[in-house]
């Protein structure tokens, strides 16, 4: 097993023998990309499929959930405006949303399950009507942590949604494995009398749901604006120079944190221009051995050949030509 991949399964806190795991953890990080079931086209949908349209990127606050809502589907669309509150009609029914900003966006077939249409501006009915929809969710967090306890599954309840015209309560939670809740549904929906939807998400969903602060002391990120999880590996950390250590570079979650990825273009791109570790340059015509770089400063600690250790600037440094380069071959 490679040194990058052992650390990948360090990071994450599992044993390397444990492949199906392992393999089970990196699926839930990459969303399952191989198996993505085809996603069925409306008739509303299909005149914005391929086109670019104006779209305001309307946010499900309590479940951090974004949904593409074309302009021209409000025929007022001068009221539209940043950090409004709309009630909007999506593939599973009305949500109490609000704005976040306005976008142009070519619609792709993955896009269409957030998909959603205008329906009216938020009056002071509707803010009530989330209210209540706010404190149906807290009974309905309790009575089914009972109903789990009860028969005795191994699973974690972590948010109740209500959606904002009471036609479905969305029920997620975390296990360890795939949960037989068939019989769970069943009585869920003979209490609230609506449809019942139990979904199953992952340790870093769950932290998004739930919120926290983060290491650097700041309400982490996933709760607060990200609104989708980008791929995050050990080389991000091992190119920006980060000690390697699970406490370190691990977010709340347990996974590694979401900020590695928001520098890491620019470090690559500084990093082309400087020579690697242990490589062999010239210092003021001696040679020397790089030990350790400070890629945004464009410092450099070197080895001298008398083991004197300086740091200098990349700038004052040439890179030895290997000895093999230029040179004539022997027939």
């Amino acid at each position: 097993m490679d040194e990058e991949k052992l650390l990948q399964y360090k990071m994450m806190f599992l044993d390397p023998d444990e492949s199906d795991e392992f393999k089970k953890v990196m699926e839930e990080e990459e969303g399952e990309k191989g198996g993505k079931k085809k996603v069925e086209v409306p008739d509303y949908t299909k005149k914005y499929l391929g086109n670019e349209s104006e779209y305001a990127v309307c946010l499900i606050k309590e479940i951090r959930t974004i949904f593409f809502a074309p302009l021209d589907t409000n025929p007022d669309q001068d009221q539209i405006r940043l950090m409004d509150h709309w009630v909007i009609n999506t593939e599973r029914g009305k949500e109490f949303v609000s704005v976040l900003k306005f976008f142009k966006h070519k619609l792709c077939d993955e896009d269409v399950q957030y998909f959603a249409r205008f329906v009216k501006l938020a009056r002071d009915a509707d803010f009530s009507q989330e209210d209540r929809n706010r404190d149906r969710e807290a009974k309905a967090m309790d009575i089914c942590k009972k109903k789990i306890e009860k028969l005795n599954l191994v699973m974690k309840l972590v948010k109740v949604h209500y959606l904002f015209d009471g036609s479905r309560i969305m029920f997620y939670f975390t296990a360890p494995s795939k949960v037989d809740f068939r019989e769970l549904v069943k009585q869920l929906a003979s209490v609230f009398r609506t449809r019942i939807e139990l979904r199953q998400i992952g340790v870093r969903d769950e932290t998004k749901l739930i919120g926290g602060i983060g290491p650097c002391g700041m309400h982490i990120c996933c709760n607060c604006y990200l609104t989708n999880f980008k791929s995050v590996s050990i080389k991000m950390a091992k190119d920006q120079n980060l000690v390697l250590n699970p406490g370190k570079i691990s977010g709340i979650c347990g996974r590694l944190l979401c900020c590695l990825n928001y520098e890491n273009e620019t470090y690559l791109c500084e990093r082309k221009c400087l020579p690697e570790i242990n490589e062999a340059v010239l210092y003021e015509g001696k040679k020397a051995r790089v030990l350790s770089l400070d890629i945004l400063k464009h410092r450099i600690k070197i080895m001298l050949e008398d083991e004197s250790i300086k740091e200098v600037d990349a700038a004052d440094l040439k890179q030895v030509k290997k000895e093999h380069e230029n040179k004539p071959e022997n027939r």
